[in-house]
């Protein structure tokens, strides 16, 4: 089934002058001509100016004027005060990254001191390492040496022993 819009009102729609005929009404000349009164209210027929209804009854008007007056007032002021308070937030964000930005470079310059001091300690320690297994294998020949100068030494008094035995046999009068 199908939507069908309502047909128009039987009512004819008003147009633009009936509706500023009824708000502002028209005075006409004596002679029957429309004067120059009726285009603006603010002059009479002789062009001078006739204090409009606000003028005339201020208690009205000015009543709800001033309560107009007034919430546009708080309204900017709150508006005013909002701004104002972004203001301040973003120029303290402002100062808050510039600090922190500098306490990163700072924090920096310490990591590379830091870095550069471990670098020179493993250096070191390298160094030492080298040293210390250098005088290992020094070490190492060292004892081998000895222990092969130890060897010698004792194959020399096990042969010495033996010839003395050897001897001390072959000569029979001697004493031991």
């Amino acid at each position: 089934m199908l939507a069908q819009s309502e047909p128009p009102s039987a009512t004819p729609a008003r147009t633009a002058q009936e509706k500023q005929a009824k708000t502002s009404p028209r005075r006409a000349d004596p002679d029957g001509n429309k004067s120059a009164a009726q285009y603006s209210p603010g002059l009479d027929t002789n062009g001078s100016k006739t204090p409009s209804k606000n003028q005339n009854d201020p208690g009205q008007n000015g009543s709800d004027r001033g309560s107009t007056d007034w919430w546009a007032v708080t309204s900017t002021a709150l508006v005013t005060v909002s701004t104002l308070s972004i203001a301040c937030l973003a120029g303290l964000q402002f100062w808050a990254m510039h600090r922190q930005a500098e306490l990163m470079r700072q924090s920096l310059e310490e990591t590379r001191r830091t870095a550069d001091a471990a670098i020179r300690s493993a250096d070191a320690s390298e160094v030492s390492a080298r040293a210390a297994a250098q005088t290992a294998d020094d070490s190492a020949k060292t004892t081998s040496d000895t222990l092969f100068l130890v060897r010698e030494i004792r194959d020399a008094a096990i042969k010495n022993a033996e010839a003395n035995e050897r001897n001390s046999l072959k000569t029979p009068g001697r004493p031991c």
